[in-house]
């Protein structure tokens, strides 16, 4: 391979580091939170849809989503791919005081 070294950096070295950190189903770029702190310390992490039957009538259950991003699919309009506990937080980050 030839070198490359004449070439420049496709992105600013800050934007870089949380484009390389966010990952598909993310409401926003990761590293945009509270320092520190992680999706699966957000509000949003999880989240209930409600489960409806064959005629499409509410049946009184809900269907768990876990470790997806609620803001994402407010935002989207459809659920996300699952996302790890660990993943560092984006703006939208929201403490849920059950995780202190």
């Amino acid at each position: 391979m030839q070198n490359l070294g004449h070439l420049t950096a496709g992105y600013a070295p800050e934007f870089s580091v949380k484009l390389a950190a966010t990952l598909p189903g993310m409401a926003s770029w990761a590293l945009g939170g509270p320092p520190e702190t992680t999706c699966g310390q957000c509000t949003h992490w999880g989240y209930k849809t409600p489960r409806l039957d064959a005629d499409g009538n509410l049946t009184g259950k809900h269907t768990y989503h876990s470790a997806r991003c609620a803001q994402f699919k407010r935002l989207m309009g459809r659920g996300g791919p699952r996302l790890p506990a660990e993943t560092p937080s984006c703006r939208c980050f929201a403490p849920n005081p059950a995780t202190k």
